[in-house]
């Protein structure tokens, strides 16, 4: 029973560290591959470490927003840093690796990623501390109540991302707390040396950490009373002891005022002022004083309430209550009073007091302040929860007891559910910025991007939420207008193509341009989660499934739940309605009346890639239907037809012109052989009229060049072309219109003479080329139809044989429609294959198809012999066969004859050659 016990603590402690090992490093280094910091302050923490890891610990710019900050934090990330250096070093050596340590992180970029590694560090210490200060003062269950309470708020994870000293005040607050608990249980004034120094190490990380202090001279106080007996002595003791450990503390984390003492004080004091009048108007600084407390607590203090923790803050008010009437008993019985008992009152009213005080202060003299600036008040939140929790489970009342059991489960509850939908953005790529990288994506022109999202003439906004607890994340951003055409409409009436790069946030409202974002692949056996970002609720969702030249298995999730699961065959396409959505997030701003409410799909794709595309309009819908091979819109193709028709008049063409479609600027030669042009596979090309221009370099004589798009291993009808390139031109333009299919594929060039120099190449659609489309309905290839079927069970069905001959030469068609139930394995591992026997049974000719080869297309895929056959009459079998064990698989043939079905393979056809 003891052992069982014990095991369910060290799970419980285990899983409570866990959970605070996650929530911190959770997208621990999301946005720093955009530049995206945060907080502006980390970029000169981080300058001060490099200074710091190179010697340099004095460095003066004549600025207040560098001189005299504290940097204390940064300190210990040194002390880190170098401390595992003389670890790695030898390692590394010893492995005859090139030391990586040898220069400082490589540079300051990779100091960022070694700070927030060290703040999920300094997270876990504060943990360890407060599970060390409740298990001291009440058992250890109270401690892994601490720990868990620090773990779960969501202030406490938000330090962690930004290199930021905010997290070092909860780390020296802490170890405070722990030296204080060792005094209150041992009266011993020698951890007054440690509760200095910690305050002191607090207060140069954050200037804020002074207020620390308060705890240190409650304690003085309690220290009145030792033994039974009052004794004035030990307060003096106890106060020498701690200014010493202040000042120890201090000069640990700021060795320059070993350096320069004088200046480094006066740019401290210069600097605290700025920084509490930084960004305040001089109207509210007019102010008088109580104006401004009511002012402050009037816009600040229910805010921060809400950050912290609504619970936690109610607990942390009654307990206050609770201990002040405790105390005034406890001074009561001063004659009998155990210096033990006052201790433990003084210290319970210190936490209690600390965080109620510092969270007024802070907020009454200033007209806005940030959230994140309040995680040092959480160490002493979780204690006092705890200290609530064991005055309620000490009392004699069962009620007493069941209540504390309560409030503990709702305080857990509301903190686990902030962290919840902080992880939410944590494990989302960051927004900041977007405006101006999807400028520069779909115009090439990163001036459109802004963040001023009050200008006129704005196509897009990018918002996902408001400023909450880290303030800085997901800053909204917005993009011009690259013309005027865009303010008044959303979307050209031309198929778009796929947004370069992962982008997982999808804004639902703003312009589509022609390189959408709300059209995204999913490749072969992958996942693909995008949020859909609205400006209110949606009452369903459409999505557009395409397939390329591989079939597509793919299945549709939201929230975790299966709401669609399809097969797609080759070229083809499918609209897919989402009803009965939940919300992930909502989000007002108030400043800008912004609205923004997501919604998680998941895509998950198998046999083929998939592309999908968010249709948020009827518009939309139609485009999709007219540009693909859905013939479920039939009725609606004709008046989009009429539309495309007159749009060159409309003011499109102006309005495609500076925009992106596909373009490469890579040099390449040109040879005698056909060469993919750079950065052209894949290409998702939906039906229409298109027009590539080729930059070449200067051609000397006349030279002929070769342009194809090519579809799997093949290239259709009127997608291939020969254009002479005269002496002195630079630019070729090839027009060309093409049907759905090919869907996706590749362009490439050739050309008669090597040495042709393409300097890059750009493909959009053409205007005048699309205004004379004209949508076909399929694409056919030979043969049309065959009435021939194998099926093969869990694998598909094989349609064929079709068999003509020109000139000596067979073709061969056959189809493999895959089953629904087909693995990427065994499609992977099948063969078809065709054996041509001559009159004699002798086998003349054969050839092995890879099941994926044989389904490139949604009809027939054609072969044929290299040689022409000798004349005579010929059969062929065929059957399919596992690669790596060439067992062949067994099938069924209702409507063949007896006669034509042999021991796993079946008499396809025969043909003669004459």
């Amino acid at each position: 029973m003891v052992l069982q016990r014990k095991s369910i603590f060290y799970v419980t402690l285990i899983v409570v560290f866990a959970l605070g090992a996650y929530f911190r490093a959770s997208g621990l280094f999301r946005g720093l591959e955009d530049g995206v910091v945060f907080h502006p302050d980390s970029s000169k923490q981080v300058m001060a470490l490099y200074n710091y890891l190179s010697g340099n610990y004095v460095q003066y710019y004549d600025s207040l927003y560098y001189d005299g900050y504290p940097y204390g934090l940064n300190r210990v990330d040194e002390l880190f840093i170098r401390g595992w250096r003389k670890v790695a070093a030898p390692v590394e050596e010893y492995l005859f690796v090139p030391s990586s340590t040898s220069r400082v992180g490589r540079g300051r970029v990779m100091l960022y990623y070694k700070g927030r590694v060290l703040r999920v560090l300094y997270g876990m210490i504060v943990m360890a501390f407060l599970y060390a200060s409740a298990t001291q003062l009440w058992g250890r269950w109270y401690g892994v109540g601490a720990a868990a309470i620090y773990a779960l708020a969501p202030l406490g994870s938000t330090v962690t991302h930004s290199v930021t000293g905010d997290i070092g005040v909860d780390l020296f607050l802490a170890l405070l707390l722990v030296a204080g608990t060792r005094f209150v249980c041992s009266g011993r004034m020698r951890w007054f040396i440690l509760m200095g120094a910690a305050c002191g190490m607090g207060f140069v990380c954050k200037f804020q950490g002074l207020l620390s202090v308060w705890i240190i001279l409650l304690l003085l106080v309690a220290s009145v009373w030792h033994a039974g007996r009052v004794s004035l002595k030990r307060p003096w003791k106890g106060f020498g002891l701690g200014l010493f450990g202040f000042v120890f503390g201090v000069v640990l984390l700021n060795p320059a005022f070993l350096i320069d003492a004088t200046r480094t004080w006066r740019y401290m004091r210069q600097n605290f002022v700025f920084i509490r009048n930084y960004n305040v108007p001089q109207a509210f600084m007019d102010l008088p004083v109580h104006e401004k407390m009511i002012h402050g607590l009037r816009a600040n203090l229910l805010p921060m309430i809400g950050h912290i923790g609504i619970m936690l803050f109610s607990i942390a008010i009654c307990v206050c209550v609770w201990q002040l009437v405790r105390l005034y008993k406890d001074l009561r019985k001063r004659e009998t009073l155990d210096g033990m008992v006052c201790r433990r009152s003084f210290f319970g009213l210190a936490i209690i007091s600390f965080s109620i005080g510092a969270l007024f202060m802070a907020t009454a003299l200033k007209p806005m302040v940030q959230p994140f600036h309040f995680s040092f008040l959480l160490p002493t939140l979780a204690l006092t929860s705890m200290l609530g929790i064991s005055l309620l489970l000490a009392s004699r009342s069962q009620w007493g007891k069941r209540i504390s059991g309560v409030v503990f489960v709702l305080l857990l509850a509301e903190l686990g559910w902030g962290s919840l939908r902080e992880d939410y953005f944590w494990r989302r790529p960051e927004n900041a910025g977007f405006g101006a990288r999807f400028a520069e994506t779909v115009v090439d022109d990163r001036s459109l991007g802004t963040e001023n999202l009050a200008l006129e003439g704005l196509s897009n906004r990018f918002f996902t939420e408001r400023a909450t607890k880290p303030v800085f994340r997901n800053r909204p951003s917005a993009m011009l207008a690259p013309t005027p055409w865009w303010e008044d409409h959303e979307s050209l009436p031309y198929p778009p193509v796929p947004y370069p790069g992962g982008q997982r946030w999808i804004f639902m409202h703003g312009a589509d341009f022609p390189r959408s974002t709300r059209m995204f692949e999913v490749p072969v056996r992958s996942s693909v989660r995008k949020t859909l970002v609205f400006d209110a609720r949606p009452t369903h969702i459409r999505l557009g499934i395409q397939t390329g030249y591989r079939p597509a298995r793919f299945s549709i999730r939201h929230r975790g739940r299966v709401v669609s699961n399809v097969l797609l065959p080759q070229h083809a396409q499918k609209i897919i309605t989402l009803d009965s959505l939940r919300v992930a997030y909502r989000h007002v701003s108030d400043e800008k009346a912004l609205r923004a409410v997501g919604v998680d799909i998941q895509v998950e794709s198998d046999l083929g890639p998939v592309w999908v595309t968010v249709l948020d309009h009827d518009f939309a819908v139609e485009r999709f239907a007219y540009f693909g091979a859905d013939r479920a819109y039939r009725d609606h193709m004709q008046d989009f037809a009429e539309a495309l028709s007159t749009a060159v008049d409309a003011g499109v063409t102006e309005a495609l012109e500076p925009l992106l479609y596909y373009r490469d600027q890579k040099r390449m030669t040109v040879k005698e052989a056909f060469a993919a042009l750079p950065g052209a596979d894949p290409l998702v090309l939906p039906a229409g009229a298109f027009a590539l221009q080729l930059d070449l370099g200067p051609v000397a004589v006349t030279n002929r060049m070769h342009v194809r798009l090519v579809r799997g291993p093949t290239v259709e009808d009127g997608l291939e072309s020969s254009i002479d390139v005269g002496p002195g031109d630079t630019q070729l333009i090839w027009q060309f219109s093409k049907a759905f299919h090919p869907f996706d594929g590749m362009l490439e060039v050739r050309a008669d003479h090597p040495g042709l120099q393409v300097l890059g190449w750009e493909l959009k659609p053409d205007p005048a080329g699309m205004a004379g489309f004209v949508r076909e309905e399929s694409w056919e290839a030979w043969p049309q139809d065959t009435s021939l079927e194998i099926v093969y069970p869990r694998l598909g069905i094989l349609h064929g044989l079709a068999v003509r001959t020109e000139e000596g030469r067979p073709f061969y068609a056959v189809r493999f429609d895959v089953d629904d139930g087909i693995s990427h394995q065994r499609m992977d591992n099948a063969i078809l294959f065709l054996h041509v026997k001559d009159e004699q049974g002798e086998v003349v000719g054969g050839w092995d198809i890879p099941l994926r080869a044989a389904t490139l297309t949604d009809s027939y895929t054609n072969w044929h012999p290299a040689e022409p056959l000798p004349s005579g009459h010929y059969v062929i079998d065929g059957g399919v066969y596992h690669a790596r064990n060439l067992r062949r698989f067994r099938f069924r043939a209702p409507d063949v004859l007896e006669a034509n079905i042999r021991s796993r393979y079946v008499r396809l056809g025969s043909f003669t050659v004459e």
